[in-house]
């Protein structure tokens, strides 16, 4: 049967912790861990407090707000996703692509006011052009939020598109991997719509094209060959030796990734109290193979406007 370790701890008015850890459930295996040294920081709340208000004050020392009406930006990464995807299809799987897309137009029906998505690889990028007004901007709740929606609809898209595309037949231990993926969130701040654009800029021109090269390129060379070459270095590298041109070999969502925004459409339905008929305009998200690799007013329109023109 098991037994509580008893801890005994010695407080010091240094505000240091000296903890001693003695184990003996089992005489033969008891032992002293080394005193440890821990640190802790003093706090601006008064401990006459009742315990709850105290522990609410402690937490709300670190809940921190996004500023008001600033262009705000929400980033989600996959959580060690070279491994994940170890299991699948490389250098590209379609099925993950196309769960990343599901999953972009979940975030933005969760979050009304993000008026464009981007994807490239693990990646998720929405813009706020008008900040964030949902649950008092806190940064904490907004970020657990949102990494715990993308992991979840992730997981679920995938294994809703592998059950429905089963080839390419992918390994064994993709299965057991279904469920697991996880993504971390930051969400922050910028001074202008120009650098919103500068981001999905920054993260397209830099990071999809280099991911996206580096995953092709590892079909056909060894880690030693590529080591410590540049993106330029690997296209030439291809072309030359392989005689293979990287834009023409994968797909375009691949190079770039894919952007989503809202759009309005034309509906024509039956009024069931005229019966007559009727146009509407609905909404819904319409997917484009194509990231942002140049500053123009089209493209700070893109971030700003609602719809897709």
């Amino acid at each position: 049967m098991h037994k509580l370790f008893p801890i005994s701890l010695h407080f010091f008015h240094n505000h240091r912790l000296f903890q001693t850890l003695t184990f003996s459930s089992n005489p033969l295996l008891a032992q002293t861990i080394p005193r440890m040294e821990l640190h802790t920081t003093s706090y601006p709340v008064d401990k006459r407090l009742p315990l709850a208000e105290r522990m609410k004050q402690y937490e709300s020392s670190f809940d921190f707000t996004l500023p008001v009406n600033s262009p705000v930006l929400l980033r989600l990464d996959g959580h060690g996703f070279s491994r994940f995807t170890s299991h699948f299809c490389r250098p590209f799987d379609q099925r993950i692509h196309d769960a990343m897309i599901s999953t972009c137009v979940d975030l933005l029906h969760f979050f009304p006011q993000a008026t464009v998505a981007y994807t490239q690889s693990d990646e998720i990028t929405l813009v706020f052009p008008f900040g964030v007004q949902s649950f008092n901007k806190r940064v904490q709740k907004l970020s657990s939020l949102s990494a715990s929606l993308c992991s979840v609809r992730f997981n679920a898209h995938l294994t809703a598109f592998l059950g429905a595309n089963p080839e390419p037949k992918v390994k064994e231990s993709a299965y057991e991997k279904l469920g697991t993926a996880c993504f971390d969130a930051r969400f922050f701040a910028v001074p202008s719509a120009e650098e919103a654009l500068n981001c999905l800029l920054w993260r397209c021109r830099n990071d999809a094209v280099r991911n996206a090269v580096g995953a092709f390129a590892r079909t056909m060379f060894s880690t030693k060959e590529m080591h410590g070459k540049k993106t330029t270095e690997l296209l030439e590298m291809m072309e030359r030796e392989k005689g293979v041109k990287f834009e023409e070999s994968v797909p375009k969502w691949a190079v770039e990734g894919c952007l989503m925004k809202r759009e309005q459409f034309e509906h024509e339905g039956v009024n069931l109290k005229t019966g007559e008929t009727e146009k509407t305009f609905r909404t819904r998200t319409r997917v484009e193979e194509r990231g942002v690799r140049i500053f123009s007013e089209e493209n700070l329109r893109l971030v700003t406007e609602k719809y897709w023109p």
